[in-house]
């Protein structure tokens, strides 16, 4: 019987906002196979490209960051694979909403090429308490601010 795990993709995710002209060939180029070699080089199963290119880092309203979405909440993705964080979201918030809210529900294990790190599940669940932490304590820091 095969395994689930190996039925499941490796959501490779590139995305540029702004085209670059002459050189958007290149630039997509390069990320796709930067991903890809990651994918292969770390035994990554079923990698599939999602690129959304022309689109800003600021919206969630890009196609191919929506298909990967829908097949995350299908459960099947097992990890994704990213150049830099910023090519999935540039708000603060909402990277950790999506850390909250999907990946580490539906147990993806995030990887950064640009800083070589590997996010586990569990180190979603750890940086989404961090932040709920912090987030308290601005808004205590705030209310001090605020006394009449």
């Amino acid at each position: 019987m095969m395994n689930r795990q190996s039925n499941k993709i490796t959501a490779l995710y590139c995305r540029i906002g702004d085209p670059c002209g002459d050189m958007d060939g290149l630039i997509h180029r390069n990320q796709m196979e930067r991903l890809a070699g990651y994918a292969a080089e770390h035994g990554l199963q079923n990698p599939e490209f999602f690129c959304d290119w022309g689109f800003p880092g600021t919206t969630p309203e890009r196609p191919e960051y929506q298909r990967m979405l829908r097949e995350i909440e299908a459960e099947n993705v097992s990890d994704l694979v990213v150049v830099s964080m910023n090519r999935l979201w540039r708000e603060w918030v909402a990277g950790y909403k999506f850390f909250h809210s999907v990946l580490t529900r539906c147990g993806i294990t995030l990887h950064v090429l640009q800083d070589n790190t590997i996010f586990t599940p569990q180190d979603l669940k750890d940086t989404a308490a961090w932040y709920e932490e912090l987030l308290a304590l601005f808004q205590l820091e705030s209310q001090k601010g605020v006394r009449t």
